[in-house]
């Protein structure tokens, strides 16, 4: 019996210590990201102001500046995505979330999180394709490979992966019933993704969509917002 008491108290203190060096890894991570977020917005208040003054003040306005902007702009934005995924910032409406049971809760808290790593695969794949395919593309102005530019989407859907593993680790922790609900989650949303890819190939689906685009995005832009 104390042999068993044991070897509980020593799994706990390991399970503990992996949980302290989990949390001192997503602090550092969420640190990095904060810096290069502010730094990108630093960056682009500093050309904005130059922008203005050389447009304005000397008739001589900076096409370096304008498209700098453009794709700082872009990085920050998919760098910011990220960065509120790791900490569950993006914008929602939880009235449905907070009505749930502990048990519902745990399972949308899922659900959200495998359709956030789909998400970020969808990036990733993106991204990569748009990187190989416009590789050879040079900007007018400042002369660097539109594909290196957009490795941002790349980046960013890998970041969110990350992210939202290590949430799911502080906030449903590593157990059977964790792995359960994500081989669930994953499989439902596999069927999903399936029978979606199936409706746009149809038709009628497409011309439902296209006359109804309003209500549509209504729909699916209140749904996400309530229960997520």
């Amino acid at each position: 019996m104390e042999m068993l008491e044991n070897i509980y108290k020593s799994s706990e203190a390991n399970e503990s210590q992996g949980i302290r060096y989990l949390r001192f890894f997503e602090e550092k991570f969420t640190q990095l990201l904060t810096l290069l977020t502010a730094f990108l917005l630093l960056s682009m208040s500093i050309i904005i102001v130059y922008s203005v003054v050389a447009r304005y003040f000397f008739d001589a306005p900076s096409g370096y500046a304008e498209e700098l902007l453009r794709y700082s702009l872009v990085w920050l934005g998919l760098i910011g995505a990220a960065l509120c995924f790791l900490g569950d910032r993006h914008l929602s409406l939880p009235i449905i979330f907070d009505k749930c049971s502990d048990r519902a809760k745990r399972w949308l808290t899922m659900a959200n999180s495998v359709l956030v790593i789909y998400f970020g695969i969808l990036l990733c794949a993106g991204g990569y394709e748009a990187i190989i395919k416009n590789q050879g593309l040079i900007t007018p102005m400042l002369k660097v490979s539109v594909g290196t530019l957009q490795t941002a989407t790349f980046i960013s859907g890998a970041f969110i992966i990350f992210n939202r593993l290590l949430y799911i680790v502080r906030s449903l922790g590593v157990n059977r019933k964790t792995a359960f609900e994500f081989i669930v989650s994953a499989s439902v949303l596999f069927v999903l993704h399936h029978l979606f890819i199936h409706l746009l190939d149809n038709d009628s689906f497409q011309n439902l969509v296209a006359d109804n685009t309003e209500l549509v995005s209504t729909i699916t832009l209140f749904t996400v917002f309530f229960a997520y």
